[in-house]
C-alpha cells in the first residue's frame, strides 16, 4: 500500500507469534521522529487505517522506530514503523527487540 508520504509492505520476517507484521517505511530519508512533518504523521495513521481495513485488523501494535540504533533494535538507521496484530491467543506472545 502506497500514501503521500509512506508505503507500507509484508515484513520478509514476520515476528514470531504475528499474524500480520507490516512494514511502514517514509518516502525521504527520516532518521528521528521529531522530523517529521505533520502531514507525515497524518500520513502514518492513514496507511495504519488503510491496512487495518483491508486486512480486516481489530486490533494492532504500531511500533515506530527512531533514532540511534543503538538502542531501538532496528537493523536499519532511518525512521521507519512497523504495525503489528499478534495471534490472538494469550499463550502466543509476540516479541520484539528493542534495544
Amino acid at each position: 500500500i502506497t500514501s503521500t508520504f509512506c508505503r507500507a509492505s509484508h515484513n520478509m520476517a514476520p515476528y514470531e507469534n504475528s499474524i500480520f507484521h507490516f512494514l511502514i517505511i517514509f518516502n525521504r530519508c527520516i532518521e528521528k521522529r521529531e522530523n517529521l512533518t505533520k502531514d507525515e504523521w497524518w500520513d502514518l495513521n492513514r496507511i495504519c487505517q488503510l491496512l487495518e481495513k483491508k486486512f480486516k485488523i481489530s486490533g494492532s501494535t504500531l511500533l515506530l522506530r527512531s533514532g540511534d540504533w543503538n538502542y531501538t533494535g532496528a537493523s536499519v538507521s532511518h525512521l521507519h514503523a512497523h504495525l503489528i496484530v499478534g495471534s490472538g491467543d494469550p499463550e502466543k506472545k509476540v516479541k520484539a527487540r528493542v534495544g
